[in-house]
């Protein structure tokens, strides 16, 4: 149904080409030809009448000087080649620039007279039969005053009309076939960079709509059809790319799930049945308690990172020193720092350094990016933390001495629950969700993110703030 309605219009063109191209020939002949017996008639008419207007042929006509009328009319017809008939005014024959046929008829020429008076001005045929072959006829009455004195009577011969048929009809049918080139171009231009594709869009948007999103539209032309093509296309790749998304998302949050909740599960059942003595009870009540910790630190997280497409809307800004906060999230981890054996540096100035932004969230994402560098870091390095101002902007950066992240791998560190080679990294009870969430609190700021890193080097992570109005002014 689709492949036939896609080329109906170039079939419904070349079905009226070929009708048009059928019918011309007959058609365009009979056009032409009417339209010379017009041309014809009206000339030779014209002529007739102004032959009765001329004074010495009228003065011979009406003295019955037939004999030179007639040389006249007979000179007349050999300059411009037709026969003529002249009569008095009971219709005999006088005198004819031809010889007259057999079954000539007063009565008959006086009734043709009388029609053409009446009805028009010519007639096309053989005169009652009595002309061998078709004629344009013209008959014109001769009067002195109100008395007839006779008729004349011309007849052009359709052998010269046909002769002229046949030059103008080439002519006629070059121009249909040019004329039907030229209509027949649009209508191909329409159904291949038009119709066909609007088709395709057409046919690609029902396989997305029947969930088919591995299907792609062919359609390449570089116009707004083309487009719109690419940009169902994309849309279908992204989200069949989310699709997947979903499943892996799913499946890492069960598998992130599962082994907290195995261990708690085992170790409880284990202690219920006195598979563990009660003198053992203490060392594996604080890994169920670890695990416990892991699983509400995961629910926090997921809870923290669903909020945040909504908060983009509902952000908190306030204004706040940021300094003040990056001092106070460096205190929280002294204890973590000397069990790890880093050391924390905050490079700044002593001055605060005002932004605008959602504090609670900013909080969030320096502890997030301290708490990832300290997790990486190779003992006895230093981990340099800095904030700066520049021009409306101000940069905060934590740089790192760890294991650094391969160039294979950077681009996903801020995919949810992405962990790369996790049996390197000191960090075997991570959700994989920390990147993410700093990512999406940082974008919801409108403001930017990157990371600068080199494998068994180490990392810099970098983001912006707004500075604060109140700072400019100052």
């Amino acid at each position: 149904m689709t492949r036939l309605a896609s080329v109906h219009p170039l079939l419904t063109q070349l079905l009226i080409l070929g009708i048009c191209i059928l019918i011309l020939p007959p058609f365009g002949s009979a056009l032409i030809e009417h339209i010379f017996v017009i041309i014809v008639a009206d000339e030779y008419a014209g002529t007739v009448h102004a032959l009765t207007m001329d004074e010495e042929f009228m003065q011979q006509f009406s003295d019955g000087k037939f004999t030179q009328a007639v040389r006249q009319t007979e000179y007349l017809s050999d300059y411009r080649r037709f026969t003529v008939w002249l009569t008095d005014a009971n219709g005999v024959l006088l005198s004819s620039s031809d010889s007259v046929p057999e079954g000539y008829s007063e009565s008959y020429f006086l009734e043709m007279a009388a029609r053409f008076n009446k009805r028009h001005h010519y007639e096309v045929g053989t005169f009652g039969g009595i002309l061998e072959e078709k004629n344009i006829t013209i008959i014109q009455p001769v009067h002195d005053g109100p008395v007839l004195l006779g008729y004349i009577a011309l007849h052009y011969h359709m052998d010269r009309v046909a002769r002229l048929e046949r030059l103008f009809l080439p002519v006629l049918l070059l121009l249909m076939v040019i004329m039907a080139t030229a209509n027949v171009l649009p209508v191909l231009f329409y159904w291949k960079f038009i119709h066909k594709p609007i088709l395709e869009v057409g046919k690609g948007a029902e396989e997305f709509a029947r969930g088919n999103l591995s299907y792609t539209i062919p359609v390449q032309t570089e116009n707004q059809i083309g487009y719109l093509a690419k940009t169902l296309n994309y849309m279908a790749d992204k989200i069949n790319e989310n699709g997947e998304f979903q499943r892996r998302y799913i499946a890492d949050v069960s598998h992130d799930f599962r082994s907290p909740l195995t261990s708690i599960k085992g170790y409880a059942e284990a202690m219920l049945d006195h598979t563990i003595p009660p003198e053992m009870y203490e060392k594996y009540l604080r890994i169920i308690d670890y695990e416990a910790s892991r699983l509400e630190k995961l629910t926090h997280n997921l809870n923290a990172l669903g909020s945040l497409e909504a908060s983009k809307r509902n952000l908190q800004m306030q204004t706040f020193d940021l300094n003040a906060v990056v001092r106070a999230v460096l205190e929280t981890f002294e204890g973590r720092s000397r069990e790890s054996h880093t050391t924390l540096w905050f490079n700044t100035s002593n001055d605060p350094l005002f932004t605008i932004a959602d504090l609670e969230k900013i909080q969030q994402v320096i502890y997030n990016l301290v708490d990832n560098a300290i997790k990486f870091s190779k003992p006895y390095t230093t981990i340099n933390v800095e904030t700066a101002s520049r021009n409306e902007k101000i940069f905060f950066s934590i740089k790192d001495q760890g294991i650094g992240i391969s160039k294979e791998a950077l681009p996903k560190i801020w995919d949810r629950f992405y962990k790369e080679d996790a049996s390197r990294g000191k960090d075997r009870s991570g959700s994989g969700l920390g990147l993410a969430i700093v990512k999406e609190i940082i974008l919801a700021h409108d403001e930017h993110i990157n990371v600068i890193s080199t494998e068994g080097v180490g990392s810099e992570f970098i983001f912006t703030l707004p500075k604060a109005k109140q700072e400019t002014e100052q």
